[in-house]
């Protein structure tokens, strides 16, 4: 893909030399995750079944490895090993499945019907076509690179501006390092010191932190922050390593960004325009009987922030299925999930770098893998993954490969995932406000700003504390009840100063600091 990302580049900057702007944009948008675009244009269709059975195969192989392993460094641990080590035979065998998985993985996807019909017309949609779907006081910011430098486009319900040319790639990548190296260094200090230490220094860590996230709004966002003023709701569209920024916790000299506009991430504006068709589908689908979430949960006996967010869950929705701990398994899950409107897994998360593709959520029986779920068929309107680095991915060419964009290929109109290492107690918080929001009737947006802010305005001031969930997909109300169920604080008066007074009621502080 780098060879024919060039050439694209080359045809960006050819429809803008003759003044064809919107021939511009729909050449981003066919940079942007064409294979993922490829899959939404076509649906889903069922594997032969010859090759069905071979990935089943292969995946029960890699499980049983993958749970060998864990009895084998348990087991050494509890014989005093500090770092114990699997054995060569052990890590020789598990990288031979994997790549055994990945085969079969590919010879299955390639018997997909549709998707090969899919290769030679690809769905790609216009501004024209995306306008309509933008409400008025919605702004897209398609973000785009060209030979080491950055764009934007910025597409209204009305118009189409840019592209506006905010700078060298390298300087907007440094900033961001030094962004989330403050970030970094603030969790690291509240984990291996604990919470109290971590509020002693925090004016310090606070003002630092502040002081890069307003470097990187400047180069990011200044030279359109005028454009993007009369816009209270954004949808950011980013390329590059831009889907590693917060964009909500960027600070424009006196504010947070969360705390004066609504942003929601999208892969592209056709996939977007996909979501969003998904979730008028799936509300018609959900709406009968106001179902609860399925909710998951497993600690892996030292997350005990997972079970204060599960057990404030519990209360919100007392008569919606529980898996909790033994009964969190993933053949559980995979089973469970294609029947629900929301789905809430609040696991051990870790993105692999060295094989995205096999990033995974640790469950009882072991490992919810990328393989797994681009196998499901899910109607949900909202899928959320409490846990560490769920909304990490690694570009191959311009698709970015990890667990939110295999929960968009499976389906869902819309993620809730954290782009890094989140704190136990803050996130159980974060959580509980999150659907107590969206019980009230808020949109999935909205609901998030208002969980954050109460997390900001409250206790947990820091970014590294609030920021590290980002919902990627379409906007929409989940539930939208005439009475409120029990447990749910009705939210739609709320304001953000009455968030900012601390009216809202959630989950009791934790002593300890912890990591997922």
């Amino acid at each position: 893909m780098a060879d024919k990302r060039e050439v694209y580049e080359d045809l960006i900057s050819l429809s803008m030399q003759r003044g064809e702007k919107q021939e511009a944009f729909a050449w981003v948008e066919r940079l942007k995750s064409p294979v993922l675009v490829e899959f939404l244009a076509s649906g889903i269709e069922p594997a032969g079944d010859e090759e069905a059975a071979a990935l089943r195969r292969s995946f029960s192989r890699l499980n049983a490895l993958y749970r060998e392993a864990r009895l084998h460094l348990a087991s050494a641990g509890q014989r005093g090993e500090l770092a114990p080590v699997l054995p060569d035979e052990i890590r020789q065998a598990i990288a031979a499945a994997e790549t055994e998985l990945k085969e079969d993985f590919w010879r299955w996807e390639r018997s997909r019907k549709g998707v090969a019909h899919c290769r030679g017309a690809r769905l790609c949609a216009l501004p024209s076509q995306i306008q309509p779907l933008l409400s008025e006081d919605t702004v897209l910011i398609q973000y785009y690179t060209v030979r080491g430098h950055l764009w934007a486009f910025l597409l209204s319900h009305h118009s189409l501006e840019g592209p506006f040319h905010l700078g060298a790639l390298s300087d907007i990548e440094k900033a961001l390092r030094r962004f989330e190296a403050d970030w970094e260094g603030f969790l690291e200090l509240c984990a291996g010191y604990g919470s109290e230490y971590g509020r002693r220094y925090l004016k310090t860590f606070l003002d630092t932190t502040k002081q890069e996230a307003q470097t990187l709004y400047s180069l990011l966002l200044g030279p359109i922050a005028k454009a993007l003023s009369s816009y209270p709701h954004w949808l950011i569209s980013p390329d590059s390593f831009l889907y590693s920024v917060p964009f909500h916790a960027l600070y424009d000299g006196s504010a947070f960004l969360v705390e004066r506009y609504e942003i929601l991430d999208v892969p592209g504006a056709t996939v977007w325009a996909s979501c969003v068709e998904r979730q008028r589908q799936y509300e018609k689908v959900h709406r009968v009987g106001h179902p609860g979430p399925l909710i998951f949960g497993y600690t892996a006996g030292h997350l005990g922030g997972i079970q204060k967010e599960i057990e404030a869950l519990r209360s919100l929705f007392p008569h919606t299925p529980v898996r909790m701990e033994g009964e969190a398994t993933r053949q559980r899950w995979l089973r469970e999930a294609r029947d629900y409107g929301v789905i809430h897994l609040a696991a051990h998360g870790r993105f692999r770098e060295d094989q995205p593709a096999f990033s995974y959520l640790e469950l009882a029986d072991g490992r919810l893998l990328l393989w797994d779920i681009y196998r499901l068929q899910l109607r949900a309107l909202l899928v959320t993954l409490s846990g560490c680095e769920t909304g990490k991915g690694q570009l191959r060419g311009s698709d970015r490969i990890g667990l939110s964009r295999g929960f968009l290929y499976a389906g869902a109109a819309a993620v809730l995932v954290s782009l890094w290492r989140v704190d136990d107690t803050a996130t159980a918080h974060l959580m509980e406000a999150f659907y107590r929001n969206l019980l009230a009737g808020k949109r999935k947006a909205e609901a998030l700003r208002y969980a954050q802010l109460s997390l900001l305005y409250g206790k947990y001031p820091h970014p590294a504390h609030w920021a590290a969930f980002r919902l990627i997909g379409a906007d929409g109300v989940v539930w939208g009840y005439e009475e409120e169920p029990t447990g749910a604080e009705s939210l739609n008066n709320c304001s953000i100063s009455r968030i900012r007074n601390g009216k809202l009621g959630l989950v009791k502080e934790s002593s300890g600091a912890g990591i997922r």
